[in-house]
């Protein structure tokens, strides 16, 4: 079977890129105490300080059985910054699913309540 040159070109991309990896970011904010947690492929972690460090939030994230050791690196960069989550490993090279989380356990610094945003920082995947 031959292939046109548009294919092959398409497969020397393929095989030169095998994709990027998912970035997301997790930002807290109008918080002053309190845990939340994260859920990612409908596992959720354990409870997590509000301002826990980076590696401390990896280490929740990868002893879930959706993600893995090895399969995450977080980094953020303190209060009021966002973690950012890095999908490594076996979870590289593609797209995932967005974590979602859950702030009931957060305490608010005002009237409004905690804010949570999660934002999706890259795609993941062939031509992300």
């Amino acid at each position: 079977m031959s292939m046109s040159s548009d294919q092959q070109q398409y497969a020397r991309m393929l095989l030169a890129d095998p994709g990027s990896s998912a970035v997301q970011s997790i930002l807290l904010t109008d918080v002053i105490g309190g845990t939340f947690t994260v859920t990612f492929n409908s596992v959720t972690s354990a409870a997590i300080d509000w301002n826990a460090p980076g590696n401390v939030v990896q280490n929740a994230l990868t002893a879930m059985s959706s993600i893995g050791v090895g399969n995450l690196t977080v980094q953020n960069g303190g209060i009021l910054q966002p973690y950012t989550l890095y999908f490594v490993g076996t979870l590289a090279g593609a797209a995932q699913s967005m974590v979602t989380v859950n702030s009931t356990s957060l305490i608010a610094s005002g009237p409004v309540g905690p804010t949570v945003t999660v934002t999706q920082v890259a795609l993941g995947g062939v031509f992300a």
